[in-house]
């Protein structure tokens, strides 16, 4: 089997009130950036910006600009009505809409200042950049909307929630879309962790996948999940509880009829394979 997705997870413990024990270098990062004062709402929004902006160039980026689409555009016409009245390119946004539509996590009217305000440049856009995505968002959400209607009562979203529901009854913090990135998860699962009274709370590890995960999802119906075992202060107790929590979460994916694949090295992702991504959007 080939390596997945690095888990960069497993080996970390949550100490006192003010220790936090980090031995992977991303949680060693997020420490640092931590102490630096770049915690917090402001930076949760400003990591989205930069992981999400189209072209974004990080590893964990769900945008990446392809020579094919740069190449398609440059060879469009100067006289193409197109590229006269538009500066953003329609395909690549188009794409970010589809994603933020089909995730199931965003109300209708919530997409158009996602894409002209966070993953667009809103000083760069034009009136008619603004009435088309306007116009592409309204498209892609009554398309979403028509084809709920089509789904069944319990959807692949709402299975793995059970499963989710489940690890939380056997003292596993799992969270959906936590953050943008491996680090913004493990900031949330600590959180949680520290609400609930730390040690004291008898929580036994977590897991969770962040917003890049489940753009892959949506496209692909495969998501990969983060975990670790790492409430415990022991190294080799902590590694080993990574393991079983990892088999126990495989275990309840296969159960709800999910296909699961996981290497067992702590320090590599697992692979739910859900078929595809169907989520209803919330209420309006």
């Amino acid at each position: 089997m080939e390596a997945g997705p690095a888990n960069a997870g497993p080996a970390f413990f949550m100490g006192d009130d003010s220790d936090f024990l980090a031995e992977s270098h991303i949680a060693l990062a997020v420490r640092i950036l931590h102490d630096l004062g770049a915690g917090g709402t402001a930076a949760r929004a400003h990591a989205f910006a930069l992981t999400h902006r189209r072209g974004a160039n990080t590893r964990e980026s769900s945008v990446v600009p392809t020579a094919k689409n740069e190449s398609m555009i440059r060879r469009r016409p100067r006289d193409d009505p197109l590229r006269m009245a538009l500066t953003l390119d329609p395909e690549d946004t188009r794409g970010r809409i589809h994603d933020l539509v089909w995730s199931g996590f965003h109300a209708d009217a919530d997409i158009g200042w996602m894409i002209t305000d966070e993953y667009l440049d809103p000083d760069e856009l034009t009136s008619e950049d603004r009435a088309w995505i306007k116009a592409e968002t309204a498209r892609a959400c009554a398309a979403k909307r028509a084809a709920e209607a089509q789904w069944p009562a319990q959807t692949e979203y709402d299975r793995l929630d059970a499963v989710f529901a489940q690890l939380r009854s056997e003292k596993i913090i799992a969270l959906h879309r936590a953050g943008n990135t491996l680090s913004d998860g493990h900031d949330d699962v600590r959180e949680q962790w520290r609400a609930a009274g730390r040690l004291e709370s008898g929580i036994r590890g977590c897991c969770f996948y962040h917003a890049q995960d489940l753009d892959g999802a949506v496209r692909t119906g495969r998501l990969y999940l983060a975990f670790s075992g790492g409430m415990i202060p022991e190294i080799a107790q902590r590694e080993a509880n990574t393991v079983v929590i990892g088999h126990r979460i495989v275990e309840l994916l296969r159960e709800a009829g999910f296909g699961a694949q996981w290497s067992g090295n702590i320090n590599e992702r697992i692979e739910a394979d859900l078929g595809q991504w169907r989520k209803r959007g919330p209420a309006a």
